[in-house]
């Protein structure tokens, strides 16, 4: 493996409550299943990916297929890339799909964007069930 494509991993942290973790990896949306993104996610779970238009015709594919070779189930929901897609209607939109596919209290939302995406994803995930756990954040910018 050489130089540049060795993981670089960050962790930071505000305080014991808030941490988070970045990977930077050269190709690493192809990656996301080796450099071990979905471990402590179960796979009897249903899980989703929100995302926007733009972002799903250059990243979705490798993401996707990440999640698949891990052997989990996922959905993926599509918005529109506009931030007039922060609204009441699309939560309600999210809230559907995800109970109508069977979302558990392990299930896993997968953000796969920028703002109005995480914005979104980010309340979703604080409102089901009273919080389903963090979503997985997959930045692409």
């Amino acid at each position: 493996m050489s130089k540049q494509n060795i993981p670089h991993n960050f962790s930071f942290s505000g305080d014991r409550k808030l941490q988070s973790e970045v990977i930077v990896q050269k190709n690493g949306l192809h990656q996301l299943d080796q450099l071990g993104v979905f471990d402590g996610i179960r796979k009897e779970s249903k899980h989703l990916i929100i995302t926007d238009k733009n972002v799903e015709e250059l990243y979705l594919r490798p993401v996707l297929e990440s999640i698949e070779r891990s052997g989990r189930s996922v959905r993926t929901l599509v918005m529109p890339a506009s931030e007039s897609s922060k609204s009441f209607l699309w939560y309600a939109q999210l809230v559907q799909k995800a109970l109508d596919y069977g979302f558990d209290k392990h299930s896993v939302i997968f953000s796969l964007g920028g703002g109005v995406v995480n914005n979104l994803a980010g309340f979703l995930a604080s409102t089901l069930y009273r919080g389903i756990g963090k979503p997985k954040r997959v930045k692409v910018s």
